[in-house]
Parts: structure tokens; C-alpha cells; sequence
């Protein structure tokens, strides 16, 4: 009986480790939540971190037998259409500014229309005044911020948080951000912003921010910046 139990803790104890260990079933539901990554995509080490702890992804070790069980072989640019978004949620000590400087460097090979989308709905652009881009006023999407080079645009809106602050001031990121949804150019959507603003100003109205320096000025629920826009 001793024999039989100590056998039976052996077995239990083997098959702890196994799945410790990461092994997966590759039957049903499991074997689409199952995915190999392509041998030459590589990320930086916060960001394939977190990809280990997704679970969602086997060893490159039997990549034959894999895909003819149907595993799907990722490129780097479907994993992060797949996965950054949510990485971007994840708890952790994941390098927002690593993982997106890894983007901006590669950005010509993985742009596409998803990649852009998801990129413009992350708050990850430092926001800041235009005057001082070391002054932290949180994190915002790309498209709620202004391009500090535009003469119009520094004009009207140089007293509000709403341009990247350090290190996405540079040209190299202006342009970056250009192509995901940072206010650039005059459209319909801005003149009618800059409409406001001169309006409010014909009021008189100063347009001091409603919150007080080094305050996050987001609107937690919509995440814009909250500005006054009728200088009342």
C-alpha cells in the first residue's frame, strides 16, 4: 500500500511539473489560443516577457509537428496587432517608451491599417505644455494631442497640456506620430477646435487650464484633455 501511494504522489507530482512547465492541450478551444512565433521576430525583453505570461505561445522547438496540428506561426506584425493593445493593460513592469521605440525604429515593415488603429487608441504620448516638454501631465492617445511645429496651432493652444512631451518631441517622433492620429493639419475636426478657441478669445477669455500644473488634465472617462473651450 506504502509502494502504491508513494507511486501515486510520483505520478502527481510528474504531471504538476508538466503543466508548471507549460505544457498545453492542442485539442478544440485550446489549440486556437495556441500560437509559435516566427523564428526572426524579435521584441524587447519587457514586451516578450509579457508575451510568457499570455501563455498563448509554445516553444519554437517542434514547429514542424506544430503547424500540422494546426498551431498558427505569428509574424512580429501580427503580434502586435493580436496583442499590444492589451499588453498596454496588463499588470507588470512592461517599457511602454522600450516597446514603442522598438515600433518606431521597425515601423515601415509592420505599419498596417490595424497597427495604426490600435496604436491611436493607447494612451502611451506623454502630454505636456509647449513651453517645458519635461513637465508630466500623464499619458494621452496620439490623436487628442497637437503638432508643437504648426505656427496656428502653438498659437491658440500654448497654454494647454496637449503636445508629446519628452521623448516624443523630437522630429523623428513628430513624424511617427503623424501617421497615427497627432493633430497636424487644419481638417474639419481641428478648424472647428481652433474656432472655439478664437471665439473665447474674442470673449476674452485667458484659456487657463482648469487644472493646476503637474495635474493630469485627461477627462478620466473620456480620456481628452480638459480644456475650456468657451473661456468661461
Amino acid at each position: 500500500k506504502n509502494k502504491k501511494k508513494k507511486n501515486n504522489k510520483k505520478k502527481k507530482k510528474k504531471s504538476l511539473l508538466a503543466i508548471e512547465s507549460g505544457y498545453r492541450s492542442l485539442a478544440g478551444e485550446e489549440k486556437g489560443n495556441c500560437f509559435m512565433l516566427e523564428a526572426k521576430a524579435s521584441f524587447p525583453p519587457s514586451f516578450r516577457e509579457y508575451l510568457n505570461k499570455t501563455g498563448s505561445f509554445l516553444a519554437f522547438k517542434y514547429p514542424g509537428l506544430y503547424r500540422h496540428l494546426g498551431v498558427r506561426v505569428l509574424t512580429k506584425r501580427q503580434v502586435l496587432e493580436k496583442f499590444l493593445h492589451k499588453s498596454f493593460d496588463a499588470e507588470g513592469k512592461m517599457s511602454v517608451d522600450e516597446v514603442m521605440s522598438d515600433i518606431k525604429a521597425n515601423w515601415s515593415e509592420l505599419r498596417s491599417p490595424a497597427l495604426e488603429q490600435n496604436l491611436s487608441q493607447v494612451e502611451f504620448v506623454p502630454q505636456t505644455l509647449l513651453r517645458d516638454p519635461h513637465l508630466d501631465y500623464g499619458r494621452a492617445k496620439p490623436g487628442i494631442l497637437f503638432d508643437p511645429r504648426h505656427p496656428l496651432l502653438k498659437e491658440l493652444f500654448g497654454r494647454d497640456p496637449v503636445f508629446p512631451g519628452a521623448p516624443y518631441r523630437s522630429q523623428e517622433w513628430l513624424e511617427f506620430l503623424g501617421q497615427i492620429g497627432l493633430k497636424k493639419d487644419i481638417g474639419a475636426r481641428v478648424f472647428l477646435e481652433c474656432a472655439k478657441r478664437v471665439e473665447g478669445l474674442a470673449r476674452g477669455g485667458n484659456y487657463e487650464k482648469k487644472s493646476t500644473a503637474g495635474r493630469d488634465t485627461r477627462d478620466s472617462k473620456k480620456g481628452d484633455v480638459a480644456v475650456d473651450v468657451d473661456g468661461d
